[in-house]
């Protein structure tokens, strides 16, 4: 045998030892080092970034707790972990653990759990926010209807720490009830009486009364805005500007000095504004319901079978606020050692009052839930509705608007209304025989009717309906307990008269000046001989007779193209539909993407499409293909009798990220010029310009009408919508998705705004940076969210995109919220954001194309083999044209697909992807590119 060289034999020897050393370097896993954790506390819903080395970068392998408690990890590298914490984390130690790995380390430093989800205040923020899903199974939706009897209500009874006698004289009139109780008892059988009768019967409630009086741990100043707010506050300016006095006298004091502390005073101005502006109001709702509805389900051993909870604060006046929509309360202050957690079944709606409450104000706090908005007379705006709508002077107890009993309650048979459409005829004059509501309904088979609709355009109505004071002494139908104490122009014997109001469609109501509901000129209630004239339409509405005193009802005319000289001011509307809260989304905006289209014949296809047809968009039409240009759309409407003066032009927005509220911050990405709409006609707009989407930038796309001098409105000449659609991917488990959303003030005033995350079904859950933030007038702060699912793949492949499967929701539409309640105590949504996330299992694809003329044909598989799997086919040739087709997968997970064109295809060498489209349980894909060469 010959012998190898000496020298050779060395090195190979040497070269086989570092390879064994170098392998077994590569197959140990060295133990994690914790360098630095940031921030060092935080509260459930905290975004917690661990710095270090050797952590394992499947980011699901690492298993981190503090406290012992567990956390939910969302990204990592080989030196950085990102994390939520969850609820049961606790002051304690940081324990990192690689799950492929040997023991694990522990932080030298201990974290604190320390934090407040207190309201903000305009010098802090509030902290992070958890909202874990409903953890029952449940379809029920609750809140207070328009229509449905024997609705179940807890009225919780809640005593703050300060306030130790509710029955006393400070807060009881004696001679009216013998304790609080039985006074809130009282009322709110008043309050049902009106549902009843304002109804016909169809709406009625039935209340519950905690039987005694929750203690609750903190003073009602805590709570509840109150004068102690405003005095601490002017306290504080005060001392502020006697330090400034003292700075301005002294001859050392530098300019920067001068500015920091005007920085101060401007501060502490905005704070006393703010308590002056809220007192009486709610200031801190998660504590108070949270603890109140804690103590209440102690003694109540049916408590989740109610469908709202109204909480009574004992004490002095307050002016109750609606209308929270909540699945749980988390309440949490290091500083007053609170920690209080509750959860519903389902969502429930929830109002306050003060112990000293009308029933008519705890009829309006629950109307909130289902007939709109205030319509009080309050500035800017007249509020020239308000003596005669519920849902503005409620403590007189008037019967609900004209326009909410037709468009929001349904409590007159259609049959009982009139409706009229402005411009159906080029004249019109007739007679209608009104009658007042009473305490009964009119009938059905005669001439007669209780209201009036006047349709004068999609976004204008004019209600005309009849009122009158009730006579107890008559007995039935005239003794109900609404409009007591209506206003009256000259007292009549017959005690009432004629409405004529108008009701605004608007994009935002609580942005605009005037109240949704006005009355029209002479705005008050008519007599016979009164005119109501709207001279631009030619439209003129006026009382003839009086036909009968009790019930009151009387003759009034209605009439159009009779008057001389019309004007052609106001006979054209342009309408976009505007976002609905929730889902946040116009249903006139859509876009399209390339990916699912079909080219042979052309054809558009949508993801999200109407039930059996594909071509047919809802919500966002298609996702965006990012880095591909994708067509945006919108629908225009001309609602009028005339056709538009004018060329119509569009506008459209492009802004990310998207937001919650709107600051009017927006550049256009296009303009678009429809030209002259004819009357009463609908077209569809598409952008010019492509929009080509980069890497996870998620967007929001307004599109606005332009103005035109002669419409009718231009509250609806605006909409936007949310493009937010994402895919949680299992790795088993599934990644979570972490986002941003630009939080935006829509007003010229500074604001308090809590942040909402809603429609979080079971299994889901949504961490917030802040659960309240304050905002100065059109200041726009940028947030971090972050959305994952607790379900595994077995249950994705069980679950259902349908909304309403609340077991396993695999494509929740989950509402990124701002809410705001101090205008003037209504708590609502300035706008929000809707993140369509999805759960879905990796997928890869496969495509074998082949040439047979004169078509492209082939086959391709999926994985996990799964059937209805759609697919696109897409075949680039070397000049950029594309062409596309769909198909959807066998049981097998296999397809076959044919690509035609109108012509034989060109000799060139083309591209075949093959993409998984979203709309399964498995997520999108895309196959490696295979080249096919046609001669």
């Amino acid at each position: 045998m010959k012998l190898l060289n000496p020298i050779r034999s060395a090195i190979k020897l040497l070269l086989l030892i570092l390879s064994i050393l170098l392998f077994s370097c590569e197959s140990t896993v060295l133990k994690p080092e914790i360098g630095s954790v940031t921030p060092g506390e935080g509260i459930p819903g905290t975004i917690v970034t661990i710095k270090g080395k050797h952590f394992n970068r499947i980011y699901h392998r690492n298993e981190v707790t503090i406290g012992g408690g567990q956390t939910k990890v969302i990204s990592a590298t080989d030196s950085t972990i990102r994390l939520v914490l969850l609820r049961d984390i606790a002051t304690g130690p940081v324990i990192v653990n690689n799950l492929d790995g040997p023991v694990a380390d522990t932080s030298t430093v201990v974290f604190n759990r320390a934090g407040t989800t207190t309201q903000a205040t305009p010098l802090e923020d509030s902290d992070a926010e958890l909202v874990q899903g409903l953890k029952y199974i449940s379809n029920k939706e609750y809140d207070m209807a328009a229509q449905g009897t024997n609705q179940r209500i807890l009225i919780v009874l809640a005593q703050p720490a300060d306030i130790t006698n509710p029955d006393s004289t400070a807060y009881l009139d004696t001679s009216v009830a013998a304790t609080a109780r039985d006074y809130i008892v009282a009322k709110a059988a008043e309050a049902n009486t009106f549902f009843t009768q304002a109804s016909y019967g169809k709406t009625s409630v039935d209340f519950d009364v905690t039987p005694d009086w929750i203690p609750l741990s903190q003073p009602r100043d805590f709570y509840m805005w109150t004068q102690a707010d405003i005095d601490r506050a002017q306290n504080s300016l005060d001392g502020a500007k006697a330090d400034m006095d003292a700075l301005l006298l002294d001859p050392m004091a530098t300019e920067a000095q001068v500015e920091a502390q005007q920085a101060i005073i401007d501060d502490r101005e905005t704070k006393l504004k703010t308590a002056q502006r809220l007192k009486n109001l709610v200031q801190e709702p998660d504590f108070y319901y949270a603890e109140a509805l804690i103590g209440a389900k102690a003694v109540m051993p049916d408590f989740d079978d109610y469908g709202d909870y109204v909480v009574i604060c004992a004490g002095r006046f307050l002016r109750g606020s609606c209308c929270w929509r909540e699945e749980g309360f988390h309440a949490e202050s290091t500083i007053l050692g609170l920690n209080l957690d509750i959860d519903f079944t389902a969502r429930k709606g929830l109002t306050y009052v003060a112990q000293g409450t009308h029933w008519g104000r705890l009829g309006h706090e629950l109307s909130h839930f289902f007939a709109g908005g205030d319509l009080y007379s309050n500035n800017p705006g007249n509020g020239s509705a308000s003596r005669y709508a519920f849902m503005g002077s409620h403590d007189s107890g008037p019967l609900y608007i004209g326009y909410n009993l037709e468009k929001r309650l349904g409590y007159f048979d259609p049959s009982n209304i009139a409706n009229v459409n402005w411009g159906s005829n080029p004249t019109f004059n007739e007679t209608f025989d009104v009658v007042a509501h009473a305490n009964n309904p009119d009938s059905t088979t005669d001439d007669v009717v209780n209201l009036i609709s006047l349709k004068v355009t999609e976004g204008l109505y004019y209600h005309v309906e009849v009122r009158q004071r009730p006579d107890a002494s008559l007995g039935t139908p005239n003794d109900y307990i609404f409009d007591q104490n209506i206003n009256l122009t000259g007292s009549p014997s017959w005690a009432g008269g004629v409405l004529v109001s108008r009701a605004t469609e608007e994009t935002n109501q609580n942005n605009n000046s005037d109240r949704q509901v006005e009355l029209l000129f002479p705005q008050r209630i008519l007599q016979v001989g009164d005119v109501v004239n709207d001279p631009a339409r030619t439209i003129r509405i006026s009382v003839d007779s009086k036909l009968s005193d009790r019930p009151l009802k009387y003759r009034i005319r209605v009439e159009w193209g009779t008057l001389p000289a019309p004007n052609p001011d106001g006979q054209f509307d342009l309408r976009i539909n505007p976002w609905n809260p929730p889902p946040w989304e116009s249903v006139d905006i859509w876009a399209n993407s390339p990916k699912n289209d079909e080219t042979s014949p052309a054809k558009i296809i949508y993801k999200n499409h109407e039930a059996g047809d594909e071509t047919k968009p809802i919500g966002n039409g298609d996702s965006p293909w990012v880095d591909n240009p994708n067509d945006l759309y919108a629908r225009i409407r001309n609602n009028g009798t005339v056709p538009t003066p004018e060329d119509v032009k569009v506008t459209f927005y492009v802004n990310t990220p998207p937001g919650v509220g709107d600051d009017g911050n927006w550049a256009p990405f296009d303009e678009v010029n429809l030209g002259i709409l004819p009357a009463d006609f609908d077209t569809v707009v598409k952008a010019n310009r492509k929009w080509v989407p980069r890497v996870g930038e998620h967007t929001c796309v307004k599109v606005q009408i332009q103005p035109m001098t002669g419409e009718i409105t231009f509250n609806n000449n605006m909409a936007q919508e949310n493009f937010v659609e994402f895919e949680a991917a299992s790795g088993s488990p599934f990644r979570p998705v972490e986002f941003e959303v630009d939080v935006r003030n829509p007003y010229d005033r500074n604001v308090i705004m809590d942040m909402k995350a809603r429609d979080v079904p079971r299994f889901w859950n949504v961490a917030l940076e802040h659960g309240s933030i304050f905002l100065k007038a059109k200041e726009v702060r940028r947030m971090k969210v972050v959305v994952w699912t607790d379900m595994d793949e077995s249950a994705v492949f069980a679950g259902s995109n349908d909304d309403q499967d609340r077991k396993y929701q695999r494509k929740p539409m989950i509402s990124i919220e701002g809410w705001v309640g101090d205008v003037p105590h209504y708590f609502f949504p300035v706008g929000g954001m809707t993140a369509f996330v999805q759960a879905v299992v990796p997928s890869e694809i496969s495509v074998k194309p082949f040439y047979e003329q004169p078509n492209i044909m082939g086959r391709g598989s999926v994985s996990p083999k799964r059937a209805g799997v759609p697919v696109a086919v897409h075949a680039t040739a070397t000049d950029g044209t594309r062409y596309t087709t769909t198909a959807t997968t066998d049981a097998s997970g296999n397809f076959t697909f044919t690509l035609s064109s109108e012509k034989p295809f060109d000799p060139d060498d083309y591209t075949v992807i093959a993409y998984v489209l979203p709309g399964s349980a498995l997520g999108s894909s895309e196959s490696p590119p295979v080249n096919l060469q046609i001669q």
